[in-house]
């Protein structure tokens, strides 16, 4: 089955970050649109050259997930005639530094944010839309139908969505037959009426067995009998 959760849109579920930055629209733009994002609107104070992109970015040295970071920056700037800064964040210091950097006017060119600070971000007036720029570059047809709901207000474009998670439905094939069911949901609606079908509860009417357990990222599992 699939469902979409945070990040809104009825297309695979998938939990995305965005890229999001700077003072220098064009220079984002230029050569290649993989450091593209909402642009804030207030310039930063840090000084950079005039052909430097500051990129505030989440464990950039981690493993795993720091070498696809090297990886995207090593491209951009071989390829675009700019180079990338990284200012690299713990990840549980990031929001916090990125809502004082973003206050004091010192914020990064490009940042990555989940799409609900995003909304926060659009709320405090601190991003430009960037639907032009994306359309011009040809990258709508780039991204999976639906990508772009979660990053759009009032028509306009604000980020780009740079990772997705597909998430896996897990069900007993054992507890399906014992219900009568054939196989696995494939639509909400069905979803729902077999985890209600799967419930079972004692004489006492207290649940035994859930219908369907989810795990909300960051969080622990949570069973429901809808």
């Amino acid at each position: 089955m699939n469902a979409e959760g945070v990040r809104s849109t009825v297309a695979p579920l998938r939990e995305q970050d965005v890229f999001n930055g700077g003072n220098d629209m064009n220079k984002l733009w230029k050569a290649s649109a993989f450091l593209a994002g909402a642009m804030f609107a207030a310039a930063p104070v840090t000084t950079m050259a005039a052909d430097e992109i500051d990129f505030m970015v989440v464990d950039y040295d981690a493993p795993g997930m720091g070498e696809w970071w090297h990886l995207l920056v090593d491209t951009y700037n071989s390829n675009s005639g700019y180079t990338v800064v990284p200012r690299n964040t713990l990840a549980s210091e990031y929001y916090s530094q990125l809502t004082i950097q973003a206050a004091s006017g010192a914020a990064a060119d490009v940042v990555i944010v989940n799409p609900n600070n995003l909304g926060e971000m659009l709320a405090g007036k601190l991003v430009m839309p960037l639907t032009d720029k994306i359309k011009a570059a040809g990258l709508e047809d780039m991204i999976v139908e639906g990508g772009f709901d979660a990053l759009s207000k009032d028509g306009e474009i604000y980020a780009l969505p740079v990772t997705g998670r597909t998430l896996e439905l897990i069900y007993n094939a054992c507890y399906f037959e014992e219900v009568g069911l054939s196989g696995p949901p494939a639509t909400p609606e069905e979803f729902l009426d077999h985890a209600r079908k799967l419930v079972v509860r004692d004489d006492g009417g207290r649940v035994t067995r859930y219908g369907a357990l989810r795990r909300e990222y960051g969080q622990r599992e949570r069973g429901s009998d809808l």
